[in-house]
């Protein structure tokens, strides 16, 4: 096995230009990375910079300082911050810490980071995850700290889109906002127990717990739609179901899932499923 070396390595502009420029690199590479053990120090920036990071803390101590967040950072805990989000981390006098980190950049460089708001989080994922979390990692400084060839190159770029991805999937949440996933589930229970009913941005939210405001944001970053389109698209669904398995007219279908205007109805669905309601019953019946 490659000897690792404990230390930090940024990639040279050209490095990186490759990663930007190819189509199987560019939408998301690293650009800085690098391990280290029992180091001090920290490191400040009131304007963020134009990476993304990814900070493992396998042992010591250390602290992340933010606008939404301060606190400890112990090992088992996994940091990531947005690019352009003012942050300051490191540890503290007489302290150090041993960590895994890497900066990466890329097109879809934040759906890595699975949120889209530029909010810091803390991940403190079960031990089996965080112990295959640290084996990707080291798989990636491996590949990356290696020769310069491009499949080494192209390799490195998907072998962390597997850590990012890695992360996002099996880790738990336990930052300050942990509790915005139940919430959020609230709402789409609701949804779902109304379909055939009315439902306001207001009562979705009293049912998250939140302001209306902050509660659409964040269901739209969760979801990709706003709480109204996507209690739509459920509606739209059950008209599908409607449509294809009875024999009632556009009226009532539209009647039964709480849309008294058969017209509205219509627009709707053609805006939601691509056609006007009695095409997609006349291409079911097709099939």
């Amino acid at each position: 096995m490659k000897k690792i070396i404990l230390t930090g390595c940024r990639l040279s502009l050209d490095i990186c230009r490759f990663f930007e420029e190819n189509e199987m690199t560019e939408a998301l590479y690293p650009t800085i990375f690098g391990l280290f053990v029992n180091r001090n120090g920290s490191c400040q920036r009131p304007e963020g910079i134009d990476t993304n990071i990814l900070i493992i803390c396998e042992g010591g101590k250390g602290f992340i300082h933010g606008s939404n967040i301060d606190r400890e950072i112990t090992p088992g805990d996994i940091l990531l911050i947005p690019s352009d989000t003012p942050h300051s981390y490191g540890t503290k006098p007489n302290e150090t810490w041993n960590i895994s980190w890497c900066h990466f950049s890329g097109s879809q460089s934040a759906n890595f980071l699975g949120f889209s708001e530029k909010e810091i989080k803390v991940i403190h994922p079960p031990e089996p995850v965080f112990a295959n979390t640290i084996r990707i990692y080291r798989d990636f400084y491996e590949l990356i700290s290696g020769d310069l060839m491009l499949n080494t190159m192209i390799g490195s770029s998907q072998a962390l889109r597997h850590l990012l991805s890695y992360i996002q999937i099996h880790s738990t949440i336990t930052d300050p906002h942990s509790h915005l996933k139940d919430s959020i589930e609230k709402a789409v229970d609701l949804m779902n127990e109304s379909v055939e009913g009315h439902l306001s941005l207001d009562q979705l939210a009293v049912a998250a717990g939140l302001s209306v405001s902050r509660f659409s944001t964040v269901f739209k970053n969760k979801t990709g739609l706003s709480p109204i389109d996507y209690f739509n698209n459920l509606k739209m669904r059950h008209a599908c179901h409607y449509l294809d398995s009875t024999g009632l007219s556009i009226k009532e279908v539209s009647e039964a899932i709480g849309i008294d205007n058969q017209y509205y109805f219509s627009r709707l669905f053609k805006k939601t499923v691509g056609i006007p309601p009695r095409e997609y019953r006349k291409l079911k019946l097709q099939l």
